[in-house]
Formats: C-alpha cells, sequence, structure tokens
C-alpha cells in the first residue's frame, strides 16, 4: 500500500480517497496510509489536489495540484477486444505548482489504473487495448 501513488485517484471516476489503518491489539494505530482527491472547477476547468498521507517510517504529508482536462473522442474505429465501444474520454493531468506553473517530471500513463512511465511530463489515461506480457 506505501508504494500507491496519489495520481492513481485522478482517473477513478468515483474513488476518492483510500485510507488504511494498522491497528495494535488493543486498538490504537500503529501505522496510517491515506490517498485523498479534492477537485474544483473554475471556469469549467478541473482543479485537482491529490494528497498522500502516512505514518511511518515518520510523519509527512504530500500535497500535487493538477490541471485536468478532458474531451470525449468519438467514431472509435472496431476493436473487437471492445465490442460496440465507438467513443471513449480522453484525460490529461498537467502538474502544476501553487502559481500554477507547470511542473515537469516524468509521470505515469494510465488505462484508470497506472501502466507504466513513458517519459511523458503529464498524466494521461484513456480506453487503451493493453496486451499482458509474461516473461
Amino acid at each position: 500500500m506505501l508504494s500507491l501513488e496519489p495520481e492513481l485517484l485522478l482517473f477513478l471516476r468515483q474513488l476518492r480517497n483510500i485510507e488504511v489503518r494498522i491497528l495494535s491489539t488493543s486498538g490504537t494505530t500503529l501505522n496510517f496510509f491515506s490517498l485523498k482527491r479534492t477537485d474544483k472547477y473554475v471556469c469549467g476547468l478541473r482543479h485537482t489536489t491529490l494528497q498522500r498521507a502516512v505514518s511511518q517510517p515518520r510523519d509527512s504529508c504530500t500535497s500535487t495540484k493538477f490541471l485536468v482536462f478532458e474531451q470525449t473522442a468519438f467514431d472509435m474505429p472496431h476493436e473487437k477486444k471492445r465490442e460496440g465501444v465507438r467513443e471513449t474520454d480522453v484525460l490529461m493531468a498537467f502538474p502544476v505548482d501553487r502559481d500554477m506553473q507547470p511542473v515537469l517530471r516524468d509521470r505515469m500513463t494510465f488505462n484508470f489504473l497506472p501502466i507504466r512511465s513513458y517519459g511523458f511530463p503529464v498524466c494521461q489515461s484513456s480506453c487503451f487495448c493493453t496486451v499482458a506480457m509474461l516473461t
């Protein structure tokens, strides 16, 4: 759980918060981990803040802000892995600092869940056709 990054919540439509507490037999919290997503809309644009908090090995809380753009792609080509799917949403999340300046570093590509980093400086998600590779 500690390896989960808050970007996981960017593209999941319903999930806004993940919280895990490990309790002692007496009921006190030994370890705490949480991811939280907060959305705000300004002039029709989604501003998303992601927070990650952990209590072990030391208490820490980090926050990252994103501008999220969404576009629906229509008339998708026929794909037998997605029979009848003719449209999909493509989302791109641009990380910004508190002054709304871009924060550039490699980001993950998602197909709802993280796939891997391809070296893009934005998080992106779409209904990609992915192939599982066994090695």
